[in-house]
């Protein structure tokens, strides 16, 4: 594996790892404070879940794109 593929699995850690995280604790950390009620303006646990769902699987997505191209290329002999 190269440098640049270990990069890329390391980027695609990211999005995984965030989709991974309680996504209404870091609403309440990182956006509530724009709301002058965030009680009244927090997302549901139903919109949520796609947010989640998409973070893992543009993770996923990453990882696939990485590592397709060194599993299909012809041996070097």
């Amino acid at each position: 594996m190269t440098g640049l593929m270990i990069f890329g699995l390391l980027v695609s850690l990211i999005p995984g790892s965030l989709g991974l995280l309680d996504q209404k604790k870091m609403w309440w950390r990182f956006q509530a404070k724009n709301y002058a009620h965030p009680e009244h303006n927090e997302p549901s646990e139903g919109a949520f879940r796609p947010q989640r769902i998409a973070l893992i699987c543009c993770s996923l997505g990453f990882v696939t794109l990485i590592v397709w191209p060194m599993a299909t290329a012809p041996s070097p002999s």
